[in-house]
């Protein structure tokens, strides 16, 4: 009987360790699945967020407000100097036909001034025709071009080239069958002054190529 007692108790004992081991099992079981379900979400929220990023960095690309300052290409025979005033914001040599002296291309950028007064200022540096009898003598023309009011005027007669740069009321030099073309473009920044001066023959050479070099205007 003694043995037999012994025995049940030990088959309890056995059965109460195996009961207790399955339920552990079950627990860590349910642990680990929780752990994985919870992983997901987070995985998840990580994809969004960084879309979100991308939208946000490209929508502010994209708002950043872009440059009005003047592009332009010039022409191909055209020599880029460096400008021989810290006023002149670009500079090119025209070279001219056999036995000429070349043209020069000064390009200023908010010299001040409405374009008005330039324009009657250039005027008076030439000595045109009495009472403009020459209908060449004097040019002026408004166009549009690439969204960009441009103004542009031309000039032929004696050029009162002044002795010392800058110093229009200074004393002057005559300098006969001269020729000016110029253009004044109007953008946000302000106004851009394309000015050619050289003899008219060096000028009127280059005359198609500066048509055209005023149709490259482009803003940034």
């Amino acid at each position: 009987m003694l043995q037999v007692n012994t025995w049940y108790y030990r088959f309890l004992i056995a059965l109460s360790i195996i009961l207790l081991v399955s339920c552990q099992s079950k627990e860590t079981s349910k642990e680990l699945t929780n752990t994985s379900i919870q992983s997901q979400p987070s995985s998840n929220t990580s994809q969004v967020q960084k879309g979100n990023t991308s939208q946000v960095q490209k929508g502010n690309t994209s708002q950043v407000p872009k440059s009005n300052n003047l592009n332009y290409t010039a022409a191909s025979g055209w020599i880029r100097q460096q400008p021989s005033s810290s006023m002149r914001h670009d500079q090119y040599e025209l070279p001219g036909p056999k036995g000429v002296e070349a043209a020069t291309l000064a390009i200023f950028k908010g010299i001040g001034g409405s374009i008005s007064s330039n324009i009657d200022r250039w005027k008076k540096q030439f000595v045109v025709p009495p009472n403009g009898s020459d209908p060449d003598s004097v040019r002026k023309e408004s166009k549009v071009i690439n969204q960009i009011p441009v103004h542009i005027v031309a000039v032929q007669g004696t050029y009162l080239k002044p002795q010392m740069p800058m110093m229009m009321d200074g004393p002057k030099v005559e300098l006969k069958n001269y020729a000016l073309l110029a253009a004044i473009a109007e953008t946000k920044d302000g106004l851009w002054f394309f000015k050619i001066t050289g003899p008219e023959k060096t000028v009127m050479m280059w005359q198609n190529d500066f048509d055209n070099f005023i149709g490259t205007f482009r803003l940034n």
